[in-house]
């Protein structure tokens, strides 16, 4: 996936407008970390926090230079730290008293601990669906073969190839063939996974989208959500930046059913070629795996593939 930045990160989190993050550090390491105050506000009461993160390479000096700026005793603070800083931070934790007392985040985990009883509700929702005498079917894949194990559109989304990452996969055939049972099956079982959601977008959601909605995309996709019972209310207004930072944040990979469904309801607002390329573009920009279904002669009568490689 992508790297977050310190500024994902607090864009995030401003959204929500009931936590406030400074853009500007208060203090700063330039390429190491940075210090922001933040706020809290609940009715007409603000609770103050200082916002630590720490980029990748740091070591246990420029951690001692951080905590000479803040004071874990009377400080509430939460500090973000690179993945790859793992091994510092818990050496840290077992060298310098005061580190222990932090909050302390991945920036995925950051991200996730404001939408958290939203996410557990989705997933509580979406094992609900029912996929008895569901059976894998044969996938005609790239390299010419046709399997049924491993489940191919299952292997996209779950695999840790990370030439998989950036990549929009298609799977195209005609009605009555099981592309909607395949996508809810492979949804409920990947949803059992902690390392991320997978959200799935479907027709029968768009029926109760406004016509101004539903030809945004990331409005769509956010719907999506809202139709399995996660309603993220302050996301309103703001759903393209949600979406591309929880994708950048590795929080969300899509299943989206019915690309020429989507494109039939849309057909005087979308062309096929303008929506496929805001999917290839959030998977660019993003890091994220997003699987596509559509009819096949569908695909074939509007999708030039050549203006897409």
């Amino acid at each position: 996936m992508s790297n977050l930045t310190s500024n994902d990160c607090i864009r995030f989190v401003n959204l929500t407008r009931s936590t406030i993050v400074d853009s500007i550090p208060w203090k700063e390491s330039k390429g190491k970390w940075f210090i922001h105050n933040g706020k809290h506000k609940v009715h007409q009461d603000e609770y103050p926090f200082k916002l630590v993160y720490l980029n990748s390479g740091i070591n246990l000096m420029d951690l001692s230079q951080v905590l000479v700026h803040i004071h874990p005793d009377v400080d509430k603070v939460h500090l973000i730290y690179a993945e790859s800083n793992k091994g510092i931070i818990e050496k840290s934790d077992g060298t310098l008293k005061r580190f222990r007392k932090l909050s302390k985040f991945t920036p995925k985990e950051y991200i996730l601990s404001f939408i958290e009883s939203e996410i557990d509700q989705y997933r509580k929702t979406i094992q609900e669906i029912n996929v008895n005498y569901y059976i894998d079917p044969y996938i005609r894949t790239p390299s010419t073969f046709k399997h049924k194990v491993p489940n191919a559109i299952k292997q996209f989304i779950t695999d840790s190839d990370k030439d998989l990452q950036n990549k929009v996969g298609i799977l195209h055939a005609e009605p009555g063939q099981g592309k909607t049972f395949l996508c809810q099956y492979v949804a409920k079982d990947t949803a059992q996974k902690k390392s991320f959601i997978p959200l799935l977008i479907q027709s029968n959601q768009w029926a109760r989208m406004a016509v101004d909605d539903l030809k945004s995309m990331a409005k769509t996709i956010i719907n999506a959500l809202k139709s399995f019972g996660s309603n993220i209310s302050w996301v309103e207004g703001n759903e393209d930046e949600f979406v591309r930072i929880t994708l950048k944040a590795d929080v969300f990979r899509l299943i989206f059913d019915g690309f020429d469904e989507y494109i039939l309801k849309n057909s005087f607002m979308e062309k096929p070629e303008a929506v496929l390329g805001y999917l290839l573009d959030l998977a660019k920009n993003s890091g994220a795996r997003i699987v596509v279904t559509t009819r096949t002669s569908f695909w074939a009568a509007n999708i030039d593939e050549s203006n897409f490689t």
